[in-house]
């Protein structure tokens, strides 16, 4: 084999290492507390996802009225199982879905992304830790 072959050949197997990598959905469930944002039909939506298994939803509309709400989340093998969710769906209809199943991916830099809707794509991307909660004798 020719020298350029093999050098070709080690530059696709390291590429496709790392995409294995960088795609590959984050484990247990403290891998996916934090802050995530989502963008659909003109609405922006804010998702902060706790360590204790609880949620609180935001949703911005486009003409500037707010909604608010609270559930629970759990995951596991690259699911993510969120309860009382609500959104506006793309004909800008309000629903509340008992259960939402989604899947836990990544992105390429390697951030949890959570897809709910992949047809329509409605996902949430990772957007910072949730603050550290302090402690009230400081």
């Amino acid at each position: 084999m020719s020298k350029p072959v093999k050098v070709i050949g080690a530059c696709i197997v390291a590429l496709l290492y790392v995409w294995i990598i960088l795609t590959s959905a984050p484990s247990g469930e403290t891998a996916l507390v934090g802050a995530y944002t989502a963008s659909f039909a003109k609405d922006e939506y804010f998702l902060e996802l706790r360590e204790d298994g609880t949620y609180t939803q935001r949703i911005v509309r486009a003409d500037g009225s707010e909604l608010t709400n609270t559930g629970h989340w759990k995951s596991g093998d690259s699911r993510i199982e969120v309860s009382n969710f609500q959104w506006f769906d793309e004909m800008g209809e309000f629903e509340t879905v008992g259960l939402w199943n989604g899947y836990v991916g990544t992105t390429l830099l390697g951030r949890p992304r959570l897809e709910f809707y992949q047809d329509l794509g409605f996902f949430f991307s990772y957007s910072s830790p949730l603050p550290e909660k302090k402690d009230p004798n400081e």
